[in-house]
């Protein structure tokens, strides 16, 4: 008896398999991009939970918490860092903040040439870092390696106060309008705030914000610059440029990183679609869209503007 044919694949149906396959994996990549997006935005917005809860210990132990940015305590060169310096002891990251200690010794003060804060940025946090921005580095020189910081304090509004048609307060140094810094939020610089100075809420003001889109960064410094000076090394009262916090005046997205009147109004934003997150002085983590409206983006980052109601009419 003779064998019939061989069962198999016509050349029609493998290529009908082949599509289907293709279409499966069309339809699947989409949702393994969701859920790894999900997944990067659960542990940004975890990396500011724990930032959230190291500035409410930091008000526990000092009944304040810290100043956006300051000189450092008796004992430091005047360099000046931010508040993400100040709380490394509790974020466990102690270390780090030794060796800023230890650098200062060798600092003599008002040296240019010696920059603590670039020493400090050498050392990665990871806290510090959204899993969603691709450059967590830069380098100033060769071998200059600094890490970033994509959480940024909020040092207030800038523009009008809808509660009462005046202006914000800000305050100038060094520089005229291109110093011009907000002093009505909960991380103001040279300033410290306590929760019964937040009259607006905790729950409805912003401490601390993403900033991690492209047009918002410096790549010359790190995270552990907190405000530059004339000579763009070291800080002091008539410095301009704040690093390590940020005005709110425009709308998410809007403003990128520049010298110049808008030095310390760059928008907030991330790589994350749609918004950015932000951490509000209560240590709630909050997700804000692009669509927000400016005027109340700009009240919630006040802390005692009595602009809530009004905003949210």
């Amino acid at each position: 008896m003779r064998r019939g044919a061989q069962d198999g694949f016509t050349l029609v149906e493998l290529l009908v398999v082949i599509a289907i396959i293709g279409i499966l994996v069309a339809l699947l990549l989409p949702a393994v991009q969701a859920a790894r997006e999900a997944a990067r935005r659960i542990k940004c917005q975890g990396n500011l939970k724990q930032i959230g809860l190291a500035l409410h210990n930091y008000h526990g132990v000092h009944g304040r918490f810290p100043a956006g940015v300051a000189a450092p305590e008796k004992g430091f060169i005047t360099r000046y860092l931010g508040w993400n310096w100040r709380i490394l002891p509790y974020v466990e990251e102690s270390n780090a903040r030794d060796q800023a200690g230890a650098e200062s010794l060798f600092c003599p003060v008002g040296s240019s040439s010696c920059h603590i804060q670039a020493a400090v940025s050498h050392v990665r946090i990871p806290l510090f870092l959204c899993p969603n921005c691709s450059d967590e580095q830069c380098q100033s020189e060769p071998g200059d390696v600094r890490y970033m910081a994509d959480y940024i304090g909020v040092m207030g509004p800038v523009g009008t106060n809808p509660a009462n048609g005046q202006p914000y307060a800000t305050s100038l140094g060094g520089g005229g309008q291109a110093c011009l810094v907000s002093t009505e939020g909960v991380l103001p610089r040279d300033e410290t705030v306590k929760i019964r100075d937040i009259s607006d809420g905790t729950s409805h003001t912003f401490a601390v914000g993403e900033m991690c889109w492209r047009e918002s960064r410096w790549y010359t410094n790190g995270w552990g610059f907190g405000a530059t000076g004339p000579d763009g090394s070291i800080a002091s009262p008539a410095g301009c440029l704040v690093e390590s916090c940020q005005n709110v005046r425009y709308s998410l997205h809007e403003m990128p990183r520049q010298d110049g009147p808008d030095a310390n109004n760059t928008s907030f934003g991330s790589d994350h679609p749609g918004g950015a997150g932000f951490l509000m002085a209560d240590g709630a983590v909050r997700f804000v869209t692009d669509e927000i409206d400016p005027i109340v983006h700009r009240a919630q980052a006040s802390r005692a503007g009595g602009e809530m109601v009004n905003a949210s009419e």
